[in-house]
């Protein structure tokens, strides 16, 4: 199952184009050399370590789809065996720790962010290595989470949730398992240390915690639930808030699984959950959720892995119990089935709808894209027509100069219920539609006088 889960993340890493914060990451790398990367990150929302990375990736092998996604790949694949070392060292026996690593390994979320030219999976692995450092309960392991979190913020500002909930959860641990009062101290100067290696990156954090309330996970929720996260030190404060009510759930669960019934309840509860989440998870929908999720998820896969093994009521462990012994294999399943409609998804074809342009560019006037950000993906698959963002604001002037065989070509968004642009819907009314050849979420609509 290990086996599988690898290949899944490394033998598909070049079947998709670049999306758009893909080919913005590769860009922004090519554009710029390492020292002014780590003195400025070339995206305002992230701090720079993955852009680091990602530029030695690009300028060692070439910047290919594969080269690109392959640091997401390892440290993803890496992630798998920092799951089996966590659990183990949280007290999981070893078959609950191998369940963990199978569940991980077919994660539909996970198997996604492993092949995308992002830094969500290099962050999930300082998570992992920090919530080990807090595992190990020693210096040593304050020394490994001090790093881990330190490395982590630099990779993403994803850290700061991370850490503040995995360190709510591991003082309910503490709680619960001997309340070394030494412990704490070493703990706490990890935190202090971590934070402290990252002092150059402090004001960069305060710019995007005073624009958090653009973070398109935000705006959703604020749409959807009319919730809104004030910028500046009130998201801090409510990400602490969060993150000690974590701590307090997972204490009054804790508490609960000491009942017999309550656990034959929670081992089908964690089971449905998770088989609903992979089947979800593998629908092309809401990535700006799912981004933070992933960062998340091995955390997620030990806690059923160990409802469904550890924690059994005494009842689910008897030998006429056969529904019980069959969930962590079933969930498996409906996660490798997940896993590959998840690999089987395109992104949006980029590559593939520049190259049928390229084709027809003796027919072809001019390329059109809205919204314009979409320049950055057209252009790093080598259009041999230069691409218009502005298009309404000369479109008469366009139009005039048509010939009878020649076309404006547009490339436009198809993601879910997405309406068509300004753009579309000129062009739509003052021309005659011709072609159109439908790219993986996107649609290239050839227009004529």
């Amino acid at each position: 199952m290990v086996l599988g889960g690898v290949i899944l993340r490394l033998a598909f890493l070049s079947s998709d184009s670049f999306w758009l914060d893909e080919a913005f990451s590769v860009t922004s790398v090519m554009r710029h050399g390492i020292r002014e990367i780590w003195r400025a990150s070339p995206d305002p929302q992230h701090p720079p370590l993955y852009f680091v990375v990602l530029w030695l990736a690009v300028h060692l092998g070439g910047p290919s789809e594969a080269v690109a996604r392959l640091p997401s790949a390892l440290a993803s694949v890496l992630n798998l065996l920092l799951v089996y070392v966590l659990s183990r060292r949280l007290g999981l026996s070893v078959r609950a720790a191998g369940w963990a690593v199978a569940l991980l390994a077919f994660a539909p979320l996970d198997v996604w962010y492993a092949q995308e030219a992002r830094m969500y999976a290099l962050v999930t692995t300082t998570a992992l290595m920090f919530a080990i450092g807090l595992a190990l309960d020693s210096t040593r392991g304050a020394v490994l989470a001090a790093a881990a979190l330190a490395t982590g913020l630099y990779v993403d500002f994803t850290m700061v949730a991370l850490s503040s909930i995995l360190t709510s959860l591991w003082f309910v641990r503490w709680m619960y398992t001997g309340r070394r009062r030494g412990v704490v101290s070493l703990v706490v100067a990890a935190l202090l240390a971590g934070w402290l290696l990252f002092l150059p990156e402090w004001s960069h954090l305060g710019q995007v915690l005073r624009r958090i309330d653009t973070v398109p996970l935000l705006v959703n929720l604020r749409r959807w639930l009319g919730l809104r996260i004030v910028p500046g030190p009130p998201a801090i404060a409510v990400l602490m808030v969060i993150a000690v009510a974590a701590g307090g759930v997972v204490a009054v669960v804790w508490n609960a699984l000491h009942r017999e019934a309550i656990r034959t309840v929670w081992g089908w509860m964690v089971w449905a959950g998770l088989v609903l989440a992979s089947l979800t998870f593998a629908l092309p929908r809401g990535y700006s959720a799912k981004q933070f999720l992933a960062t998340g998820w091995p955390f997620v896969v030990i806690i059923v892995a160990w409802s469904l093994t550890d924690a059994l009521s005494n009842r689910d462990r008897t030998r006429t119990a056969i529904a019980p012994r069959l969930r962590l294999p079933a969930a498996v399943v409906v996660s490798l089935v997940a896993a590959i409609v998840t690999v089987a998804t395109p992104r949006a074809d980029w590559r593939g709808a520049v190259g049928y342009l390229n084709q027809r560019v003796a027919r072809t006037e001019a390329v059109w894209l809205d919204p314009p950000w979409n320049d950055t993906p057209y252009n790093i698959y080598k259009p041999v027509l230069g691409a218009v963002v502005s298009g309404l604001q000369s479109a008469d002037a366009n139009v005039a100069r048509l010939g009878n065989d020649r076309d404006v070509c547009l490339v436009a968004e198809r993601f879910g219920t997405t309406p068509p642009t300004a753009t579309e819907v000129w062009l739509d009314a003052h021309l005659k539609l011709v072609e159109a050849v439908p790219f993986a979420r996107l649609q290239v609509r050839c227009y004529r006088r």
